[in-house]
């Protein structure tokens, strides 16, 4: 039993260390379907609030069209920010947890709450 345990707890640690791994922006698309950490300058940022979703759009490594990853926030999780992420994060550098998806060519990850972004310190 008490080998079952610690197997769980070694897998729970891996899949948790696993989920935090910090990759380069430029090799986004080797991680489509995985839990990662990507950081990298706001380049672009818009809120649609006239979109049926309501979603805000952040775009790193690029400007939008030429962006490299644009991370995601649903007009429902929008609600869990207490501040506008599309002005206080341009022009930033951040880092961005979550699993990445790819979208109609291009590569996003979807927040649903602000400890999913985090700032770099100095900006």
């Amino acid at each position: 039993m008490k080998k079952l345990i610690l197997f769980a707890g070694m897998l729970l640690f891996g899949l948790m260390t696993q989920a935090q791994e910090t990759i380069n922006i430029d090799d986004i698309a080797k991680y489509v379907g995985k839990e990662v950490k990507v950081c990298d300058k706001v380049y672009s940022a818009r809120f649609l609030d006239n979109s049926a979703r309501q979603l805000t759009l952040i775009n790193l490594g690029g400007k939008y069209p030429n962006q490299k990853m644009t991370v995601v926030i649903d007009g429902d999780s929008r609600k869990n920010f207490t501040w506008k992420p599309e002005e206080f994060l341009l022009n930033k550098e951040i880092c961005v947890k979550g699993k990445v998806k790819e979208y109609k060519g291009g590569y996003q990850i979807d927040v649903t709450k602000p400890e999913e972004l985090e700032v770099k310190a100095g900006q």
